[in-house]
């Protein structure tokens, strides 16, 4: 359930029912409506449209603000040139074949993986103690 639903839903009823009344609306009467207040339906829309942007623009950056808490604190962002992060796992699992049997060239049958399924290899292992930081250097 949406977290604003759950703060106040009588808020949130009000809002759908006047949402939904608004788009029950004829697009006729709509302009009847605001020629009638003393505004251009063209200039209309486009403030509206301004205000969805906004509104659309707002939340986003509040989303993204909140996403360094998401990262856990011992999570490690990697960052790696095009076929760096390859090549790292390629050194981790050839130095221990073993121990990564279905990580191998030849368990892969030949087929590389791309950048980012290494990336996401390597955050997992060091999430796991599989490897250390400085396996990484």
């Amino acid at each position: 359930m949406n977290q604003d639903r759950m703060k106040n839903p009588k808020i949130h009823d009000l809002a759908s029912a006047l949402a939904e009344d608004v788009f029950e609306l004829d697009i006729g009467a709509v302009d009847a409506e605001l020629l009638a207040a003393g505004y251009r339906p063209e200039d209309a829309t486009s403030k509206v449209g301004a205000v969805i942007a906004r509104a659309i623009f707002s939340k986003a950056r509040g989303q993204l603000a909140k996403a360094p808490a998401h990262v856990s604190e011992t999570g490690t962002l990697l960052r790696f040139g095009p076929g760096e992060a390859r090549a790292k796992l390629d050194a981790i699992v050839n130095r221990d074949p073993g121990a990564f049997p279905e990580l191998t060239m030849a368990a892969r049958k030949g087929q590389s993986i791309s950048d980012a399924d290494a990336v996401s290899q390597l955050e997992d292992f060091l999430e796991l103690g599989i490897i250390d930081p400085d396996d990484l250097k």
